[in-house]
């Protein structure tokens, strides 16, 4: 791999940029009301969680679930919880080739899971579809993150 100084400056760039976005401050009122709904709800989405995890577990070997890099609020990096819908040994050789298919093609987005995604867990179509994948920020908005 060639080292490109380049690309070392725009990360740089776009790092530095990024911090300061995520200095912005989230309003208290909001804070607090993230924190009231995501416990109000707990009583539904906790159960409902672990029998997920469970499932997910029985079903496939592996982790229930993972860590994803997500971009929220005014450009701030954080990580989310996500239920594991495809095999561990799940290569993203097949997304890339969709991918460009679709940039390539003058067709509407399609998902893979809709055509059978070979990759997926079995369920995992349902799970993602209906986006019961993620627990999203409910795990770092309390924190303060």
């Amino acid at each position: 791999m060639n080292f490109n100084p380049t690309d070392q400056t725009v990360s740089a760039k776009i790092d530095g940029v990024s911090a300061r976005i995520a200095s912005s401050r989230v309003p208290s009122w909001k804070r607090v009301l993230d924190c009231t709904l995501i416990l109000a709800g707990a009583p539904v989405w906790l159960p409902l969680g672990a029998l997920v995890g469970v499932w997910v577990k029985l079903i496939s070997p592996g982790p229930a679930l993972f860590r994803q890099e997500r971009i929220g609020h005014m450009g701030a990096r954080f990580f989310c919880l996500k239920f594991r819908t495809m095999k561990v040994s799940a290569t993203p050789a097949v997304h890339r080739e969709h991918v460009s298919h679709l940039m390539t093609s003058n067709r509407p987005m399609e998902k893979l899971d809709i055509r059978g995604d070979s990759r997926l867990i079995p369920g995992g179509c349902g799970c993602g579809r209906w986006g019961w994948t993620s627990c999203r920020r409910s795990s770092t908005s309390c924190a303060g993150k």
